[in-house]
C-alpha cells in the first residue's frame, strides 16, 4: 500500500509541476500584439514590433506585416502614447496630440489603399512594469468610403 501511495504521489507531482499556462495571454519572450479587424484576428510576432521616438515627445508602438519576399509593408497598426501616460483608460483622439493617445492603421501601404485614423475608442494600460507596457485597445476608423473596425486588441511590449 505504502508503494501505491508513492507512486501516486510521485505521479502527482509531475503533472502538478509540469502544468503551464497556455493561455492567450501569455506572451512568447515577453511581447504581444494582437488585434480583430473587421471580425478577422491578426497577430503579430516580436520581429513585427518596434517602439520608437515619435514626433510631440510621444512614443510609438508599430506592429508591422510585410510580404514575404518584396518586404513590401501590406498591413500597420500604429500606437502613438503620450508623454505622460499610466495605468488607466484613455480616449483615443483622431489626430493625436502631445497628451493623448493616437491609433493609425493601414493595410497595403505600398498602393496607399485602405489609410484609416482611429476617430474614437479608447486604450486601457492595464500595467507598466519591468520595462514592459501591458494595455488592451479598440477604435473605430476610415479614410474615404473605408470603414475599419478593431477590436479585441492588446499588446505588451518593452517601454521605457
Amino acid at each position: 500500500m505504502k508503494k501505491l501511495l508513492y507512486v501516486f504521489a510521485i505521479i502527482s507531482f509531475a503533472s502538478f509541476t509540469s502544468c503551464s499556462n497556455n493561455s492567450d495571454d501569455d506572451p512568447i519572450n515577453g511581447f504581444y500584439f494582437r488585434y480583430t479587424i473587421n471580425q478577422v484576428p491578426t497577430e503579430f510576432s516580436e520581429s513585427e514590433i518596434t517602439v520608437e521616438p515619435g514626433v510631440l515627445n510621444r512614443t510609438e508602438i508599430d506592429a508591422t506585416k510585410r510580404e514575404v519576399g518584396t518586404g513590401n509593408i501590406i498591413e500597420r497598426l500604429t500606437i502613438s502614447v503620450p508623454q505622460n501616460y499610466a495605468v488607466g483608460t484613455y480616449p483615443i483622439s483622431g489626430a493625436g496630440s502631445s497628451d493623448s493617445f493616437a491609433i493609425w492603421y493601414a493595410s497595403e501601404i505600398t498602393t496607399g489603399a485602405n489609410n484609416s485614423t482611429s476617430t474614437g475608442g479608447t486604450v486601457v494600460i492595464t500595467s507598466v512594469d519591468n520595462g514592459f507596457i501591458e494595455g488592451t485597445f479598440s477604435t473605430e476608423g476610415g479614410h474615404g468610403m473605408t470603414n475599419v473596425i478593431l477590436t479585441n486588441g492588446s499588446f505588451r511590449v518593452p517601454f521605457d
